[in-house]
C-alpha cells in the first residue's frame, strides 16, 4: 500500500496565499502518484479558521482515494472552533487489508488513555500516526509512547509538527508541507511504501531566484564601512539609518560617488520613528537633518516605520493617526518626487499585548497608513515596506497574518524588503540576525522565493538588515556567501 502524508500545511485565511498554491501541485502530485491513501496529520489550518478548514476538505472531496485527517496544535487556536474541529478530527483506528493505521488524536497535546489502548495490539503491519512528537506531548501519553516505540523498535512512528526531516531510531519526523515552515529543505508531502517500509517525497520547489543577488543590498549599521563595502561588491543597494546623521558629510559623498560607479542603484534612508506629541514630531530635528541628508546624497527610497503609536490612543482620538500623516508628509514632501516611499510592518514586543498594543502589526493597518500618505503625497510612490522578521516575531498575530499572508495581502505594493533570520533567546524571538541558510529554522525563505521569481511579490530592493557585534561587526558576510555564489 501506498500512504501520502500531508503534514503541517498551515493554510490561512487568505486564499491568495501561497500555501494554497502548494496545496493544489500537491493534490496533482497524489493523482498522479497512484497513493491509496492520504494522511494529514494534523495542523492542516494555520489558526483554526474553520471556514479554512471546510475549504480543505472541499479540496480533498474532489481526490479520489480515502482522507485520515488528524487535527494539530494550530487547528486549535481558535477557541470559539474547538468543537468543530474536534468533530473533524479522524477516528484513531483504521484498517486497511492487513495494515493497521493508528492515527492517535494529540491534537490538544496528550493522548486519551482509550487512544493509548489501542496501542496494545499492535502487530508488524502496524503504523502509528501522532501531529506531535512524543517528548511534547504530557503524560501520561509521553511515557506509554516512548515505552512502546522503544518495545517495537521495527515499528513506524510518524510524527510532525517539529518541520524537519530526520529520524531517531524507528520515529520519522516529517518536514512541512508548508512553504513558511519548512526546514533545512524545500516543502514536501510524503509516500510511505508498506512493502518496502520506505519513505519517498515530492518537494514544492522553491529554489533561490537567479535574480535574487540583482537585486541585494545591506543595511549600514556602521555607515562607511558597509557603504565602501557594497562598492567593492557591487551591492544593488544599501540603507543608511538614523545614526547616519553623525558622519562626516564629505566622507558619504565620495562613498556614495564609488558606489554609484561600480554599479551601485539604490541609496535608501530608514528614518526614524514617526509619533506624534502635541501636534508636532517626535524627535522631528532629528528628522529634519535626516531629510536633509538624503536629499545632500540623492536617495532614491526612503523607509518609515508605520507610526508607533498604541492602538487605544488611535482608538480614542480618530484625529491622532491623521496629524501624524500630515506632519509625516510635510517633511517627506522636501524629498524629490523621485524618491520613493515604503512603510514598513511593524511587530508585537514584550510589552505588547493582543489587546493594548501598538499600530502597524497587521496588514491592514499599514495599508490604512500607506493610503493616508498617498493622499498627502498623489504624485508620489508609496507602498509597502516588508520586514519579513517583523511578520515572523509577531505572536500571535503571526498565527494569523503569516509571512505568505503578508505577501498575499500587500506583495503588488511593495518598495523593498529587510530581510533577517529571528532567533528564539530565553523563550524570545530575536530580530536581525544572519540567515545562514536559506531554509531556516524560524523562517524558511522558501515562500519568499517563489514568490519573488513568480513575481506574486514585486522585485524592489533587498536590504540584509543584520545588526552588527563586536565579534561580528560585517556579519551581513554569512548570508552574502549563499545569495551571491
Amino acid at each position: 500500500m501506498k500512504i501520502c502524508i500531508m503534514e503541517d500545511l498551515h493554510l490561512p485565511y487568505h486564499t491568495g496565499a501561497l500555501q494554497y498554491e502548494a496545496l493544489a501541485f500537491y493534490i496533482e502530485d497524489i493523482k498522479r502518484s497512484g497513493a491509496d491513501l492520504l494522511v494529514v496529520p494534523g495542523d492542516f489550518t494555520a489558526d483554526g479558521n474553520r471556514e479554512t478548514a471546510e475549504r480543505f476538505f472541499s479540496v480533498l472531496s474532489a481526490l479520489s482515494l480515502p482522507s485520515i485527517v488528524m487535527t494539530g496544535n494550530a487547528d486549535f487556536r481558535n477557541a470559539s472552533a474547538k468543537e468543530y474541529f474536534r468533530s473533524v478530527t479522524a477516528a484513531p483506528l483504521h484498517k486497511f487489508g492487513n495494515h493497521t493505521l493508528l492515527t492517535l488524536r494529540d491534537g490538544e497535546g496528550t493522548v486519551s488513555p482509550a487512544d493509548l489502548a489501542l496501542l496494545d495490539g499492535a502487530d508488524e503491519n502496524t503504523l502509528v500516526f501522532l501531529h506531535h512528537p512524543i517528548s511534547a506531548l504530557a503524560e501520561p501519553a509521553r511515557s506509554v509512547l516512548s515505552a512502546f516505540a522503544a518495545a517495537h523498535p521495527a515499528l513506524p512512528i510518524l510524527v510532525g509538527h517539529a518541520h524537519i526531516d530526520k529520524r531517531e531510531g524507528n520515529i520519522l519526523y516529517l518536514n512541512a508541507a508548508d512553504p513558511d515552515k519548512a526546514i533545512g529543505e524545500e516543502p514536501c508531502i510524503y509516500y510511505y511504501d508498506t512493502e518496502e517500509k520506505s519513505l519517498s517525497k515530492t518537494h514544492f520547489p522553491c529554489p533561490i531566484p537567479e535574480d535574487l543577488k540583482n537585486y541585494i543590498g545591506i543595511s549600514a549599521f556602521r555607515p562607511l564601512p558597509d557603504l565602501l563595502y557594497a562598492a567593492e561588491q557591487g551591492l544593488y543597494a544599501v540603507e543608511f539609518r538614523p545614526s547616519v546623521i553623525t558622519e562626516d558629510i564629505k566622507a558619504l559623498e565620495d562613498g556614495v560617488r564609488r558606489f554609484r560607479e561600480a554599479g551601485g542603484r539604490c541609496i535608501s534612508f530608514h528614518f526614524p520613528n514617526l509619533a506624534e506629541r502635541d501636534g508636532s514630531l517626535a524627535e522631528a530635528d532629528a528628522l529634519l537633518r535626516f531629510v536633509s541628508l538624503a536629499r545632500a546624497l540623492s536617495a532614491d527610497r526612503i523607509t518609515v516605520h508605520a507610526p508607533s503609536v498604541p492602538l487605544r490612543l488611535i482608538e480614542s482620538d480618530p484625529s491622532l493617526l491623521p496629524r501624524i500623516a500630515d506632519l509625516a508628509a510635510a517633511v517627506i514632501s522636501s524629498l524629490p518626487l523621485t524618491v520613493c516611499v515604503g512603510v514598513e510592518n511593524m511587530h508585537m514586543t514584550a510589552k505588547d499585548t493582543a489587546k493594548d498594543r501598538c499600530f502597524g502589526y497587521a496588514p491592514e493597518e499599514c495599508r490604512l497608513f500607506i493610503n493616508m500618505l498617498r493622499e498627502r503625497m498623489p504624485k508620489r510612490a508609496i507602498g509597502f515596506h516588508f520586514d519579513t522578521g517583523h511578520a515572523r516575531n509577531n505572536m500571535p498575530l503571526s498565527q494569523v497574518y503569516t509571512q505568505s499572508v503578508w505577501m498575499a495581502e500587500l506583495g503588488s505594493e511593495i518598495t523593498g524588503y529587510h530581510i533577517h533570520q529571528v532567533l528564539l533567546e530565553d523563550g524570545k524571538f530575536v530580530n536581525h540576525y544572519p540567515i545562514t541558510e536559506p531554509y531556516g529554522a524560524l523562517i524558511s525563505y522558501a515562500a519568499f522565493f517563489r514568490s519573488f521569481a513568480a513575481g506574486r511579490i514585486k522585485k524592489a530592493p533587498i536590504f540584509l538588515e543584520i545588526r552588527p557585534t563586536e565579534e561580528d561587526p560585517a556579519p551581513y558576510k554569512r548570508s552574502l556567501f549563499w545569495i551571491l555564489k
